[in-house]
């Protein structure tokens, strides 16, 4: 990996797919060499950012719905950009590990624009929403798109909530994995996927190292 220029990667996928735990094992593993940007929903109620989830989960809406789109999308740009803004990697640093990144913001909230829309809506709505954040910070140079079984996604959603998934919750889920992978398939120099699905915790963790050295490995050039 350079020493010059860490490489920003960001964990990606839908709700359950297990991108906390998965991150924090991977930060863990690269040691100090690594420095793990939090998802904005487990930042303290001290934190502008945690006041901010707050103020849009003050409705009960688990995936931060307000009926307000549009503004929701754009404090949520704002919270990914005074993340980036925020960071000042140590010269020792070659990982900044972003659990959800922009194309969270891409992904979900093309999702909830477009609840029944169609693959070219979604696709073009979360591509003008990560060109948006792109205005104000540089898009990861990877993301890793985490993916497994629905069923098994629902299972650690429950399991972390403690509220049982509704059919609205999964239609909306399913959007928002629509739009991920063809965010993927659109630039594929920037992202993997990985799927759960049949792999034990080992073997995704050795699969997310194996994108990340490959990625450091490639010249800035082909990321830019």
């Amino acid at each position: 990996m350079s020493t010059q220029q860490p490489l920003w990667v960001a964990v990606e996928g839908p709700a359950g797919a297990g991108k906390t735990y998965l991150s924090r094992l991977l930060a863990r593993q690269y040691g100090a060499q690594c420095v793990l940007v939090d998802e904005i929903c487990n930042y303290g109620p001290d934190t502008l950012e945690g006041q901010v989830v707050s103020a849009l989960a003050a409705g009960g809406d688990l995936f931060l719905r307000t009926g307000h789109p549009v503004a929701e999308t754009l404090a949520l740009l704002a919270l990914k950009a005074r993340a980036w803004s925020a960071m000042h990697p140590g010269p020792g640093t070659r990982l900044v590990l972003e659990d959800r990144g922009p194309a969270t913001v891409a992904a979900c909230q093309a999702a909830v624009l477009h609840p029944s829309g169609t693959r070219a809506d979604l696709l073009g709505t979360a591509r003008m929403i990560l060109a948006a954040a792109a205005w104000s910070r540089p898009l990861p140079g990877l993301n890793l798109l985490i993916t497994d079984e629905p069923a098994a996604c629902e299972q650690r959603f429950t399991a972390r909530t403690g509220h049982p998934v509704t059919a609205g919750m999964r239609a909306m889920t399913q959007q928002a994995l629509a739009a991920y992978e063809m965010l993927a398939q659109d630039d594929p120099a920037r992202w993997t996927v990985i799927s759960r699905a049949g792999q034990g915790t080992d073997q995704v963790l050795a699969a997310m190292t194996a994108a990340c050295d490959l990625a450091a490995r490639e010249p800035e050039q082909s990321r830019a």
